[in-house]
């Protein structure tokens, strides 16, 4: 035949006659032309190919004998090819060795050829074994017979491991399949893929061979490597009839001894019940799902609808999902079949199958689901249609949206919850579609949720296209909730250029004010650390000394924190002030600097002018803090450079020697002491921060450092400090750590033995009076020392401790009870609540008698009735 394209073909070149295009050669043509013509037709099926492999691989799902050409160079896993063309192709490319010289590329080629050979041989041995097999494929009784009579074997398989008895199944040969069943075949033989003859039964849709191979004793229950049992190739190929079969069988189930169709003792091949519950479960639990999805997926519908009509143990999870599988597969009217059981599914079952027909454009099966289905569950309620909206917003599905829309959904609802609103939540997800569609329907732009508002969320998600449309649609920029970011400093926080211009293009503040939640925009682009962002900014008029906020300090401040050298010298160039007083969540730029420990940002601040010695409300001084972070030279530099060695302290601070003190740095300790620091400096009366040091005789001893004590006593510390809201008395202190030699120390340089503690509320409080912290940690040595030194055991309870006899019956020391009561301690002596709490009340002991009934020591509790003790409740 012409080409009818001849005359636009190049030069040369041959073409072909069912379509325009050009081969270069004969052959081409030839093979290219095959695939109109399709000349290997299946003789099964009658299905046409271009090429003979592509017949062969078809064969095999029609149960062909026809064995492979397999590759036998030791540990290859190649699978076979129908060709033997193909076979040389693959051992030439995957086993051939680069060879240096001619000898051994001769041997390599031998190799080759031998292994090629007994490839070739093992066919022919295959082919001369699969004689009956290829028998019962054509279906040729008669040869079959006298093959038989004479011996022939009738245990040979495919090389995918079919029996003869799975290829008659599967090609319907019904006398073929009573003959090989009188043979000793194996009855219940499986393939490589775990599939009986049953499988092939159900696979061919062979009703009566299925029948005939059940009374063999071939067991229905029988699954596959892939779980699956003869009703799922019902499902798979469409088997109507056999599947309503299969169905009354597996109903049969519930007959007492399980075996299915009434079979006899010698057809039961020994099922036994406990297998047939087995089965039963699993088709429950696994197979009914399984059917289902086979038969909507391939199109038989109606196999799916006497499934789910038919099938005792169909429930709301069955419907459900076939449901959903109908409406994902245009099965318009299996879902109608299914709305005939409504009652026994609920709206979130029909929401979610609208959604699956929404995601197919399938409006058909959505307006069913709707009319027939949601409508009447909802009825005059709006709520749900609008929960529902925003589900379908939530879950993607834009011609839900449209569709929900169409039927009554209101675009400018609020959930309850947070005032969200479908264009919100759409915003929020970046979708582009459902936000068009949306604003179409006449949504609100600018409508401010507890959340803020759809522009500031898909900014803050960085939804480019999403910021832009709503731009486009009149969003106002400069919108946002009392306590958030705006829109600007959404953007600016997430570092997104693009944005931040189209924003500022759309009007949007660049100098708004910073929040609980954020800094200005260009306090938060100095966090992010982006010099092209901040050149941005300043470019168009951030105030760069603009306050700082609850979360976030100026500009220069949040620089110095980052210990970006680059953008804190940009910033001072464009006029930022190095000593701007501290904010809320930053003290000053050199304050931030020592903190940072950057040597070369704190020089670079005192070359630009920074006061050394500034104070603030949210730090330390520059020295305070330096000796903080123990960084000697830092503190070296501060001190050349003028820093104030007796700075006060402050409510986040006590002076550098006290900081010092608190850390045990030996090293600056001395250096401090060299250079004049005050010794008795006082605390600081701002301060109520429980971390703070006291003075610094207190802190030393509260640490137990015996060197440091002995430094600072050397240096001339006054011993006899009261205490304070920080700190015990020195005395007090070693007491409560159970110091001997410091205490005996202390003693003898003339401390008050008696120095009233302070009381204030903590959540660890400061000390008792000497005695009564000694007698309530129970060391009876301090006791003694204490006492000998004269020590006041009348002393009052106080919010500390108890009294000393109180604190000694607490923990049960009869020795110290009699003892104390013996120097005329007050056994009737009130008692005082404590000023920190437990989880069951009171950490301070009750009066003496009442604590020792509450301790149940008989003992104690007699002591103290001989000595006048009583309950003044009791009496």
């Amino acid at each position: 035949m012409t080409s009818s394209t001849a005359s636009f073909r190049a030069p040369g070149t041959f073409g072909c006659e069912f379509c325009p295009k050009a081969l270069p050669t004969k052959g081409s043509l030839n093979r290219h032309r095959n695939t109109h013509i399709r000349p290997y037709k299946c003789i099964v099926c009658q299905s046409g190919f271009a090429l003979r492999s592509d017949l062969r691989r078809h064969e095999g799902k029609h149960g062909s004998v026809n064995p492979r050409f397999m590759c036998k160079w030791p540990e290859c896993d190649f699978k076979g090819s129908v060709r033997k063309d193909n076979l040389l192709r693959h051992m030439k490319k995957m086993h051939s060795k680069v060879a240096t010289t001619d000898e051994e590329d001769n041997c390599n080629a031998a190799s080759l050829q031998d292994v090629y050979d007994e490839a070739i041989q093992n066919r022919k041995e295959l082919d001369k074994s699969l004689t009956i097999l290829k028998l019962v494929q054509d279906g040729n009784i008669a040869s079959l017979k006298l093959l038989l009579h004479e011996g022939g074997d009738v245990m040979g398989t495919t090389d995918t491991g079919k029996t003869a008895l799975h290829v008659a199944a599967f090609n319907g040969h019904l006398k073929i399949i009573k003959l090989l069943l009188n043979t000793v075949i194996e009855h219940n033989a499986k393939d490589a893929a775990g599939r009986s003859a049953l499988h092939d039964a159900a696979r061919g849709g062979h009703s009566q061979i299925f029948r005939e191979l059940i009374a063999a004793g071939i067991s229905l229950y029988d699954r596959d490597n892939n779980d699956e049992d003869p009703m799922c190739e019902a499902c798979r190929n469409g088997h109507r009839d056999l599947a309503q079969e299969i169905l009354g069988i597996q109903m049969q189930l519930s007959l007492s001894d399980g075996s299915p169709m009434g079979s006899t003792s010698n057809e039961r091949s020994g099922i036994t019940k406990s297998t047939s519950d087995e089965y039963h479960d699993w088709v429950k639990t696994v197979g009914l799902k399984k059917y289902i999805k086979l038969a909507i997926k391939n199109g038989h519908h109606a196999i799916a609808e006497i499934i789910l009509i038919q099938h005792s143990d169909i429930n709301r999870y069955h419907l459900r999902y076939a449901l959903g599988k109908a409406a994902s597969n245009g099965e318009h009217q299996l879902v109608v079949s299914i709305l005939q059981r409504k009652d026994q599914l609920d709206l979130w079952d029909y929401f979610r199958a609208l959604g699956l027909a929404a995601m197919h454009r399938d409006i058909p099966i959505m307006n069913t689901l709707f009319e027939e289905a949601i409508q009447p569950k909802i009825g005059a309620s709006t709520v749900r249609i609008q929960i529902m909206l925003l589900e379908a917003v939530a879950s993607g599905y834009d011609d839900m949206v449209r569709f929900l829309i169409g039927k009554g959904a209101n675009p400018n609802y609020q959930y309850s919850g947070n005032w969200v609103t479908p264009l919100y939540k759409a915003s929020s997800r970046g979708k582009l579609a459902i936000v068009t569609t949306l604003l179409e329907a006449g949504a609100h732009v600018d409508f401010l949720g507890s959340r803020g508002t759809a522009l500031y969320i898909a900014t803050k998600r960085g939804n480019k296209e999403v910021v832009a449309l709503l731009l486009e649609a009149g969003a106002n920029p400069n919108i946002s909730t009392n306590y958030r970011e705006t829109v600007l400093q959404a953007a600016v926080k997430i570092n997104d250029k693009a944005l931040i211009d189209l924003l500022i293009e759309k009007g949007a503040e660049i100098n708004a004010s910073g929040s609980n939640h954020s800094g200005t925009a260009l306090q938060e682009a100095v966090k992010g650390g982006d010099k092209a962002i901040i050149d941005l900014l300043i470019e168009k008029g951030a105030e760069i000394n603009a306050f700082g906020s609850n979360h976030s300090g100026i500009a220069l401040q949040e620089a110095v924190k980052g210990g970006n050298k680059a953008i804190i010298e940009l910033l001072i160039e464009r006029g930022a002030e190095v000593n701007a007083s501290d904010s809320y969540r930053s003290g000053t730029a050199l304050q931030e600097a020592v903190k940072g420990g950057d040597k070369a940002i704190i020089e670079l601040l005192i070359e630009k002018g920074t006061e050394v010695n500034a104070s603030s409300n949210h730090s330390g001084t520059a020295l305070q803090e330096a000796v903080k972070g123990g960084d000697k030279a830092i503190i070296d530099l501060l001190i050349e450079k003028g820093a104030e060695i007796n700075a006060s302290g402050s409510y986040h601070s006590g002076t550098p020697l006290q900081e010092a003190i608190k850390r045990g740095n030996k090293s600056i300790i001395i250096q401090l002491i060299q250079l004049g620091a005050d010794i008795d400096a006082p605390i600081s009366s701002d301060s109520y921060s429980e971390s703070h040091p006291g003075v610094a005789i207190q802190e030393a001893v509260k640490h137990g450092d015996q060197t440091i004590v002995d430094m600072l006593l050397l240096a001339g510390a006054d011993v006899k400090v009261p205490a304070n809201k920080f700190c015990g008395t020195p005395l007090q202190e070693a007491v409560r750590n159970g110091n001997q030699y410091m205490i005996e120390q202390l003693i003898d340089l003339g401390v008050s033995i008696n120095a009233l503690e302070y009381s204030c509320h903590k959540k660890y409080p400061n000390p008792g009076v000497a005695i009564q912290e000694a007698v309530k940690h129970g060391n009876q040595t301090i006791v003694d020392m204490l006492l000998l030194a004269g020590a006041d055991v009348k002393v009052p309870a106080n919010k500390n401790c108890g009294t000393p006899l109180q604190e000694a019956v607490r923990n049960g020391n009869e020795y110290m009870v009699k003892q104390l009561i013996d120097l005329e301690a007050d056994v009737n002596a009130p008692a005082v609540e404590s000023w920190r709490r437990s989880w069951n009340g009171n950490f301070n002991p009750e009066i003496a008698i009442r604590e020792a009934v509450k301790r149940g020591n008989q003992t104690i509790m007699d002591v103290l009735i001989r000595a006048g003790a009583f309950d003044p409740n009791e009496a």
